[in-house]
């Protein structure tokens, strides 16, 4: 299978098993399996292994690796809907925008699936959200009446988030707007009493 010791014991979730394999000497970083170029940490954040996925993470793995799809553990975690192990991966520095080989982001991968969890987490850390016409494209393929619901309650809270982000901006760049034009009064009030000096 080209899976070494330690990628097997992460594909089981087999904690103890893992630990005493990297006490041992196993490259946490071992090069990936060359048909799918998954390392143990892909695999682990694949299968939701929370506590394997944390033992990797304190034993220094690279969260930025990325399989043959270019998922990486993070997107991987998202698309099964593995809540614990995004917030994990997050936590240590992994890119939550980052997209697969179809330009496919983590949070797409969520909501294609359904994950509501995830989604309403997710919306609170991502930089980038999916366009309506992205989200109701994807909704117009469904067939399946559950994953249909959950996929339009994601879009409800993808929606509410975006807009939020956007009422956000707009406070912000209005704030902005008023420090600049009392900043250029405060310009023209000192011009105005040095030309008084002046005179």
């Amino acid at each position: 299978t080209g899976l070494t010791p330690l990628m097997e014991a992460a594909s089981g979730g087999y904690v103890e098993v893992g630990r005493v394999l990297l006490d041992k000497g196993a490259d946490v970083n071992a090069p990936p399996v060359p048909s799918s170029r998954d390392t143990a940490l892909t695999i682990a954040a694949d299968k939701g292994h929370c506590r394997f996925v944390e033992l990797l993470l304190n034993r220094s793995a690279q969260v930025e690796v990325k399989n043959k799809k270019g998922n990486s553990p993070l997107w991987l975690a998202a698309n099964g809907g593995h809540l614990a192990v995004v917030e994990l991966l997050y936590n240590a520095g992994a890119d939550i925008d980052s997209q697969d080989n179809r330009k496919v982001s983590c949070l797409m991968a969520a909501f294609r699936k359904g994950h509501v969890k995830v989604v309403k987490w997710m919306v609170n850390h991502v930089m980038q959200f999916p366009s309506d016409q992205e989200m109701t494209r994807y909704i117009s393929t469904v067939n399946d009446k559950e994953l249909l619901e959950k996929c339009q309650e994601c879009t409800k809270i993808i929606r509410a988030a975006k807009d939020q982000q956007a009422a956000k901006a707009n406070k912000n760049a209005t704030i902005l707007l008023e420090e600049l034009y009392m900043e250029k009064e405060r310009e023209e009030s000192k011009r105005a009493a040095a030309a008084r000096r002046r005179e």
